[in-house]
């Protein structure tokens, strides 16, 4: 019988470093895209209650080096309340130390995301000069911790109409307070907004001189770009299933794809336009997370 290790997640983060995570990530879409690694289709379930809120409970397996593993991101709902924080916990058996392992995740799961941003833009061959940003919550400060990791020298930009959220950026970051400002001499451009109003459209990609344009959602009532404005760009998936249920092409679902995210980590996209890249978010991601923490437990 396997040992039960339960790993919290603050002493696991004291463990490793953000290049770390990327590493292990990138792993993850390497095997995606050799076909060594399985993504499922994850499952949304709600609750009566909560599912005119547009809030989702997930669960997400996936196989990565022959083992599987996979995420549960539940409600953590006060009593009384009809919204709540959400928790994430990684779940992964050790074969070769025949154990089983628990990880908390809420933060490594922001943070995995912002590697997978991270990666595309090293999948794509940019090296990127300024990178702006567009939501400086949760996830917008973890891609900020990763774009420092992988790229120093780049500049950051930042918009977010909340200065309260702005003034929890730990890293150094230039506050802007419009979008042209924002998208001036940008080379990347960041978006992790829960918004139902579209903030990418067809002016905006005239004045954009980059190369890419990375939406984060996971919640299919977020609408980040206007159908007219995707129209004009190439699209690279994280999943395409994925995406038109949950991700911007559900807008256009007969939108121009690329590919996805494991065949970019392997070199096969060659795009010619402006890309878009779909994240919604991987299993594979977290399950290499899990793997990583069986080195240390």
């Amino acid at each position: 019988m396997a040992d039960l290790i339960l790993v919290k997640e603050r002493e696991f983060l004291d463990k490793i470093k953000i290049i770390d995570i990327i590493n292990a990530v990138d792993y993850g879409f390497k095997l995606l895209g050799g076909n060594k690694a399985m993504q499922p289709e994850r499952i949304s379930f709600y609750k009566p209650s909560d599912k005119s809120e547009g809030y989702f409970n997930l669960i997400m397996p996936a196989i990565l080096d022959d083992v599987p593993g996979m995420k549960f991101l539940i409600d953590m709902l006060p009593i009384g309340k009809t919204t709540g924080e959400k928790a994430s916990v990684i779940i992964y058996p050790s074969m070769k130390n025949n154990k089983l392992i628990l990880l908390e995740a809420n933060k490594l799961t922001d943070l995995r995301t912002g590697a997978a941003a991270a990666l595309i833009i090293k999948y794509l061959n940019i090296n990127p000069r300024v990178i702006a940003i567009s939501g400086a919550g949760r996830i917008g400060k973890a891609a900020i911790k990763c774009f420092k990791t992988l790229y120093p020298r780049a500049k950051i930009k930042v918009m977010d109409p909340s200065v309260e959220a702005l003034n929890l950026i730990e890293e150094k970051a230039d506050i802007v307070n419009n979008k042209k400002s924002l998208l001036k001499d940008t080379d990347v451009w960041f978006l992790a907004v829960p918004t139902s109003e579209p903030i990418i459209n067809k002016e905006d990609l005239a004045y954009f001189k980059g190369r890419l344009i990375i939406t984060m959602t996971g919640d299919p009532k977020v609408k980040l770009i206007t159908k007219e404005a995707l129209e004009l760009l190439d699209i690279i998936v994280d999943n395409k299933e994925q995406c038109l249920k949950q991700g911007q092409l559900r807008i256009n679902p007969k939108a121009k794809i690329l590919g996805d995210i494991g065949e970019a980590a392997l070199g096969k996209i060659k795009p010619k336009k402006i890309v878009l890249f779909d994240s919604t978010g991987l299993a594979v991601q977290d399950v290499a997370l899990g793997k990583l923490a069986s080195k240390y437990y």
